[in-house]
């Protein structure tokens, strides 16, 4: 389940967006936070493919640019520039963050296994429906 080693370097990655994105509040307007943030993930992401060799002639030829892919890519970016544009404004508003984490990623959470069952045909246990409840439950509770 290797899948798992890159869900624990998303949490890595999620935990430094909030971190970031709190201690940043209110030094720069969100746009253009936003803006070098991005900036900084597309470098990082051409320097990856540049030292992986996947930005070489031979490479970019063997690869296949569907219409779907790049729409769906497209379509990843702006829910990205959405989520994080999101997030600077949530921090500037002042959210705490032990309670902007939990409610913004339990609440992405529960949608995604929703989503997932509606769309993906996944598999809803009846533990992860109590699972899905908990969080609610712990959303509720810290809210309160």
């Amino acid at each position: 389940m290797i899948w798992l080693a890159y869900a624990g370097l998303v949490v890595i990655g999620a935990v430094g967006i909030h971190i970031f994105g709190k201690l940043g509040a209110g030094i720069l307007d969100p746009f253009l936070a936003l803006t070098i943030a991005l900036g900084s993930a597309f470098a990082i992401s051409l320097a990856t493919l540049t030292a992986t060799g996947k930005l070489s002639p031979s490479s970019i030829q063997a690869q296949t640019f569907s219409p779907k892919g790049v729409l769906i890519a497209a379509a990843m970016g702006i829910a990205i520039a959405f989520a994080h544009g999101a997030i600077l404004y949530m921090y500037r508003a002042d959210a705490p963050l032990s309670l902007a984490v939990p409610i913004v990623r339990m609440g992405a959470a529960v949608i995604a296994v929703i989503l997932g069952v509606l769309f993906f045909q996944e598999r809803l246990s009846i533990t992860h429906t109590i699972g899905i409840a908990m969080s609610i439950a712990a959303v509720i509770l810290i809210t309160r």
